[in-house]
């Protein structure tokens, strides 16, 4: 039997169908094979699960070139970037953030707001920092946002990952070793790709 999705499974999938204009499309045909299920008498869990399952399969990633807006969010050389259409003005009711706060949170801030406040138009990204869920932990948060939008696979690939497989880990000496080694990479990424942007 194949392992059930998981909730980072399915983000992963929502945000690759948004990106390729099919996300609409795909969350109908879920819902109609969940209904289906639980019309022949299926669980609920059980139905739910198979109709990821199902979607995933009959959306599989598209090649590059029919991707509408793939270009925006592979690894692109700097002087191919899209423009940022739109100013990043904060919301007055975030008030005054403090410098910095952990590293986790804040990378976390980044990873659960980017969806609600960037739009990837043809002419660039189009921002809206009101959407966001609530206002970031610090200013440093924002920097990694500007990161993020610069180079979205670098930031998951480079930043997000290595954060949460931190967080993963069990609490003993050898985690904290490996804490302090992951958090310094992460460190080195960051400062690579702050580089990167000059």
């Amino acid at each position: 039997m194949a392992r059930a999705l998981t909730p980072a499974d399915k983000r992963g999938l929502i945000y690759r169908l948004r990106r390729e204009g099919r996300f609409e499309a795909a969350r109908k045909f879920k819902d109609e094979s969940y209904a289906r299920l639980i019309a022949v008498g299926t669980k609920r869990q059980e139905a739910g699960q198979a109709a990821w399952k199902a979607m995933a399969e009959k959306y599989p990633a598209l090649p590059d070139d029919q991707v509408p807006f793939r270009r925006l969010v592979r690894d692109p050389a700097p002087a191919e970037l899209a423009p940022v259409s739109s100013s990043f003005k904060r919301p007055s009711s975030w008030g005054v953030l403090p410098a910095t706060a952990e590293l986790p949170v804040e990378v976390d801030w980044v990873y659960q707001n980017y969806e609600l406040v960037v739009e990837e138009t043809s002419r660039g990204h189009r921002v809206d920092l009101g959407r966001a869920r609530c206002a970031p932990p610090s200013e440093g948060t924002m920097l990694l946002f500007r990161l993020a939008l610069q180079n979205l696979n670098a930031f998951v690939r480079d930043v997000v990952q290595k954060v949460k497989k931190v967080g993963e880990s069990a609490e003993d000496e050898e985690y904290v070793k490996k804490e302090r080694k992951s958090i310094a990479e992460i460190e080195r990424v960051l400062d690579q790709m702050m580089e990167n942007m000059k």
